[in-house]
């Protein structure tokens, strides 16, 4: 499992990152990926072959436990929070007749 994902971190850029800059850059943005930093990356693979695996069936394990007590509400809910004062049902309903 180890090596998998050694292999696919190497091969990554001609899937994954290739075709979400091709498709954000299409939109007229720029895509941020703060996990393949360089620096992060080595550490990640500097640690045991049993942190980096998936457990119990939970893809990127250690990362979730590391950030389990930090604050619940998430960045989704904040935006979801966002939009929902800035956008009523009126609005929703002549963006759909468009």
């Amino acid at each position: 499992a180890a090596e998998d994902s050694e292999r696919l971190l190497r091969e990554l850029y001609l899937f994954d990152v290739l075709r979400a800059d091709r498709t954000t850059a299409a939109h007229g943005l720029e895509l941020r990926v703060p996990f393949l930093d360089h620096r992060f990356t080595a550490y990640h693979l500097s640690l045991p072959p049993e942190l980096r695996i998936p457990k119990n069936g939970i893809e990127k394990y250690l990362l979730r436990e590391a950030f389990e007590d930090s604050n619940q509400e998430i960045w989704f809910s904040i935006l979801q929070e966002h939009i929902e004062q800035q956008v009523d049902d009126i609005l929703l309903e002549k963006a759909a007749e468009n």
